[in-house]
């Protein structure tokens, strides 16, 4: 009788917390977000970006407004308005970059050359 081997259930929460210590960089003026959120301000913004790189950042997005809820309108509006200002001033979209399997094709935000705002 073969002995089986039962797999060990997959903690996200486990495997998001580990890669964060682990992927651990201070984020400069003209960096991104990662997907290794330390509180819901990062989230937010990392969900931002997507929305801005597909052409939907807009304050009536309803992906951003869930974030409304868990920020308060004071400190979702601030951030709003600063971040999306930081955005559309140092990125641009790379559009149609890849294509997967069901036909979706794939944006990315790249730094503008012109950026005045980055290290040289």
């Amino acid at each position: 009788m073969k002995s089986e081997i039962i797999p060990k259930r997959w903690d996200f929460n486990q495997f998001n917390k580990n890669r964060m210590e682990k992927n651990k960089l201070p984020l400069r003026d003209h960096q991104l977000i990662t997907d290794a959120f330390e509180d819901n301000k990062d989230a937010f913004k990392s969900m931002m970006e997507s929305c801005y790189c597909y052409g939907g950042l807009t304050k009536d997005n309803s992906y951003i407004l869930e974030f409304r809820k868990e920020l308060g309108d004071d400190a979702w509006n601030e951030i709003y308005e600063e971040y999306s200002k930081f955005l559309k001033d140092n990125y641009t979209i790379d559009y149609n970059i890849g294509r997967d399997n069901d036909g979706i094709t794939y944006n990315r935000l790249l730094p503008r050359i012109d950026n005045s705002n980055q290290d040289t």
